[in-house]
């Protein structure tokens, strides 16, 4: 398996969109059934990126 895990991805506005789309993170508190008096946080979020040049992306990724 590949250690490697990307830690952020950088975007150069002006060439690399065309058109992007998404939803707000939110935060949704519940209480977990599986285990007595423990509460479970979820955070939800998607977006999508039409990309116009993929040069003017990168990414910054920990070493394996």
């Amino acid at each position: 398996t590949d250690a490697a895990l990307t830690v952020a991805v950088l975007l150069d506005p002006t060439r690399a969109i065309g058109e992007a789309y998404g939803k707000k993170p939110f935060l949704k508190t519940d209480e977990d059934p599986i285990e007595c008096d423990s509460w479970k946080y979820v955070m939800r979020c998607y977006i999508a990126v039409q990309c116009l040049d993929y040069l003017a992306i990168g990414h910054i990724v920990n070493p394996a």
